[in-house]
């Protein structure tokens, strides 16, 4: 598979600012539904939000990491 599949510039947010982690899930999966990646929204959330609760997700050195231990 590849990446170029997955992402686009407009799946791209720069300087958001949101309330709570599960806002900016449900801000970012909106994002990606909107650019027709999905082909069940509420499954994608359901599994993400599934994925969070072993330990959350951020941004380290611009990378998308696990937080569990992202430099181990």
């Amino acid at each position: 598979m590849k990446l170029s599949n997955l992402t686009s510039e407009n799946l791209i947010v720069l300087d958001a600012v949101f309330d709570s982690r599960i806002h900016a899930i449900e801000a970012l999966t909106d994002k990606i539904d909107q650019e027709g990646k999905l082909t069940d929204r509420q499954a994608f959330l359901d599994a993400v939000m599934k994925r969070e609760e072993e330990g959350p997700t951020c941004l380290v050195n611009t990378l998308l990491c696990h937080t569990e231990n992202p430099l181990r």
